[in-house]
């Protein structure tokens, strides 16, 4: 439809699906607040599976440490007996968890990366443009998920390992 500069579109709009019955009409702005509508629809749905994931993620990342603790409550008490302090069995137990920790950070990050290079190949498989945050803006992300998730290991360790400690009493008696 050609229209004269300066008219209004949607006075245009309107005098179309009045002309022509059966038509629906559609101005650019209202096809661009449309789009925008369903992409922040798909933001919010993403975000909340993040969320869940994410306390997934970290009630089982305090889950295996408490079992890993826990499978070794004899080792504790031998070095206990031998004269480990209570911070020294601590200790090893949260550099252990750090290293799992930046062990598994970097495999992830590393497969994460491994996307970048098929970015077109992607998309085109799924016949939807992938688009992707800067590399940068993802390093970072991945920097700060490697310290939340180092924290959480670390913390999870030192409350798997405390509660495995306050039973070594019990433990030597045992063993």
């Amino acid at each position: 439809v050609r229209i004269k500069a300066g008219e209004d579109i949607a006075a245009v709009a309107q005098r179309i699906r009045q002309a022509v019955e059966g038509v629906a009409t559609a101005t650019a702005s209202s096809m661009v607040t449309g789009i925008a509508d369903s992409v922040s629809g798909l933001l919010s749905t993403v975000t909340v599976l993040m969320v869940i994931l994410w306390a997934v993620s970290s009630a089982m990342t305090v889950f295996l440490y408490v079992l890993f603790t826990e499978s070794r409550r004899r080792e504790f008490a031998a070095l206990r007996a031998v004269g480990a302090s209570r911070k020294m069995l601590k200790a090893i137990v949260a550099r252990e968890a750090a290293i799992v920790c930046l062990i598994g950070s970097a495999v992830g990050m590393g497969a994460a990366l491994l996307v970048l290079p098929f970015q077109n190949a992607i998309g085109g498989a799924l016949g939807v443009g992938l688009v992707l945050p800067p590399v940068i803006s993802m390093l970072g992300l991945g920097g700060l998920c490697i310290a939340v998730m180092a924290a959480l290991a670390a913390l999870s360790a030192f409350a798997a390992a405390g509660k495995a400690l306050r039973a070594d009493g019990a433990i030597k008696e045992e063993g």
